[in-house]
This record gives structure tokens, sequence and C-alpha cells, in this order.
């Protein structure tokens, strides 16, 4: 009984190998492990804030009080947006979108977050805000994703902290470890390696071989 050479073999685990997509974080200094903002920025738009809107507000900051992951996070007090943009990424490259909240207050927090898309990267309004609730005071992830528009380039995001007035303690909100991952599309050349690679195993599983290597 004929049997596929080990070289085949080998060469057709490389291509599965080599063909499988590879994760990418889009997202620049998604951990704050720099111990800056940068290239994150206050996002002052209308109609978000550019101030704080009560005495105790708080702009965010790179804190080393408390973290998910390293040294750093980000805290703020109130309802202030911090952005992040990059090239456009189109919504069906993207297999998770999402960051980690703490609330460290003793009610629960709400925390929000904006997507932007290419198409209307700036509005006047809060076209695409959503928000999730913090009801514990332990690390809670975030997930994005599932607010994603379908068949749009994403180009940048918010997170925003929460307002909540009166309130003892200060509605504070930590954040760590933003992630963006995309899937990035095979090579052609990967591609067209690959199926040559298959084709050849095809031949020699027919019996076209000799001594491993194909017969034309």
């Amino acid at each position: 009984m004929y049997r596929t050479p080990k070289s085949i073999v080998l060469l057709l685990s490389l291509a599965a190998v080599s063909a499988e997509p590879m994760l990418a974080n889009s997202i620049v200094n998604g951990s704050f492990e720099s111990g800056s903002l940068s290239p994150w920025f206050q996002n002052a738009d209308p109609p978000r804030p550019s101030t704080c809107s009560m005495t105790y507000c708080e702009f965010w900051n790179v804190t080393s009080a408390v973290s998910l992951s390293g040294t750093y996070s980000i805290t703020d007090v109130g309802n202030l947006e911090l952005r992040q943009n990059f090239g456009p990424i189109p919504t069906s490259a993207i297999s998770q979108l999402g960051f980690w909240a703490l609330n460290p207050n003793t009610f629960t927090a709400i925390v929000g977050y904006e997507l932007f898309y290419s198409d209307n990267p700036n509005p006047s309004l809060y076209l695409n805000f959503f928000t999730a609730t913090l009801t514990t005071q332990n690390w809670t992830f975030i997930d994005m994703t599932q607010s994603l528009a379908v068949g749009k380039q994403l180009v940048g995001i918010g997170i925003n902290g929460s307002d909540r007035f009166p309130s003892t303690p200060l509605p504070r909100l930590y954040v760590d470890d933003v992630v963006l991952s995309t899937v990035p599309e095979p090579s052609s050349a990967a591609l067209v390696g690959a199926g040559l690679i298959v084709l050849a195993a095809l031949r020699c599983s027919r019996g076209r071989c000799a001594g491993g290597v194909p017969r034309p």
C-alpha cells in the first residue's frame, strides 16, 4: 500500500501552520506600560465634555495604584472620554475588541464606550455609544465586539468614565489592557505555495512519486 512520504507530510503541516491567521493588537499602549497616555487623548468634541462637570472630576491619567497586569492602568472621575484613533479596520476583520474595567466604589457604576467609523469619524452626536454596568469591585472584561457595526471601517474607540451625583465615595474608574485583535488575510504567495504543496501531495498519493518526488 502506498504511503505519503514523510517529507510531504511535513510540508503539509508547515503549510497549515503558515496559512493559520495570526492575531495582531491594533491598539497602541493598550496596557499603559509606557507610563503615559499617548497616543490616547482627551476627546472634547461636542457634546463630549471638555472640562469636568463637577468639582470632584478628574481627567484620565496613568496610575500605579492598581493594575490588572504590569505596573500601570488609567483612572478618571466623571464622564470624560479618552480616545485613540488608528487606520481604518474592517469590522469583519476584528476578532476581539474590549478592555478591562474596575469599579472600586461600594455602589454599582457605569462605564461607557464609543465606536468611531470612517464614514463619520467625528460625529456631533453620540451615534455609537454603549454602556456596561459594573456590579462588583473586581476587574471586569467589557466586550465591545458585539457592538461593532457590520460592513464598516473602525477608525477609533473612546472609553468613558461615569458621573453619579451626589455620590460617596467618588465615582472613580480604572481601565487596563485594551485590546483590538485583528485577523490579517493570508498573503497570496503563501496561498499559492500551500496550494502547490497540496497538489504535490495529491499526485504522490496517486502513485505518481518516485522516492517522494512527484513525477510529471
